[in-house]
């Protein structure tokens, strides 16, 4: 074990000692009271979130990176990903980057660890799906992991054999114009592979992203 991933662990066990104290998990300072839900830091106003059945961090009170990782193994646990697998992918991160890996780049690389493993084409276009969540929610651009899930469903009527086409479904009434404009519009699965129609690009919906839309759209098979 290097000596970095001793003092990483030596504070886990200080901190341990201490779960009984509320403390603020970014300033560190104690607070008056253990806080039952989000709530402000009464010294440096960052947002404090609670996780109290979370056993992956010594103490209930996190800041939102770690929040959205506690949030976010739940997700992961329909994959087979437990608690442990976290631990273990963070010392491995933390010894590769020489200082403490971040909590979301953990959920990435187990994220990444499925992909490589899973053959399911089912599995991994729900896993790319999940994948393209986290990143908006992240805020960060997903639209070539959501348009990786959309191929991963059209692989997968072409890999069952007698489904030739597909037929394009939006979020009805609530979508938005770019996308309702496909609506209903029907390719063979080597169109649809080659143009991959969906996820569409001018999508305007948001859904974490302020920045960024979220396309919503699906393909169903297309029965002659």
């Amino acid at each position: 074990m290097t000596n970095f991933l001793k003092k990483m662990f030596s504070k886990q066990r200080n901190n341990t000692k201490k779960e009984s104290e509320p403390v603020c998990p970014y300033c560190r300072k104690v607070l008056d009271r253990k806080p039952q839900r989000k709530t402000k830091c009464p010294f440096c106003k960052n947002d404090i979130y609670v996780r109290s059945k979370q056993k992956i961090f010594s103490s209930i009170l996190l800041n939102k990176e770690d929040a959205i990782a506690v949030d976010w193994l739940k997700n992961l646990e329909n994959f087979g990903i437990k608690e442990n697998d976290f631990v273990n992918k963070k010392r491995e991160l933390s010894n590769k980057f020489g200082k403490e890996a971040k909590s979301t780049d953990v959920i990435w690389g187990l994220f990444n660890e499925l992909v490589l493993k899973t053959k399911d084409l089912d599995s991994l276009k729900m896993i790319y799906h999940e994948m393209a969540l986290f990143l908006n929610k992240e805020g960060k651009d997903c639209f070539t992991v959501l348009q990786q899930s959309a191929k991963m469903e059209l692989m997968k009527f072409k890999q069952e054999g007698f489904i030739k086409k597909v037929r394009i479904l939006t979020a009805g009434k609530d979508s938005c114009e770019v996308c309702w404009r496909l609506e209903n519009k029907v390719f063979t699965i080597e169109e649809a592979l080659e143009k991959m129609p969906i996820p569409c690009k001018e999508c305007t919906h948001r859904l974490y992203d302020e920045k960024r839309g979220f396309c919503r759209c699906c393909y169903v098979a297309e029965i002659d």
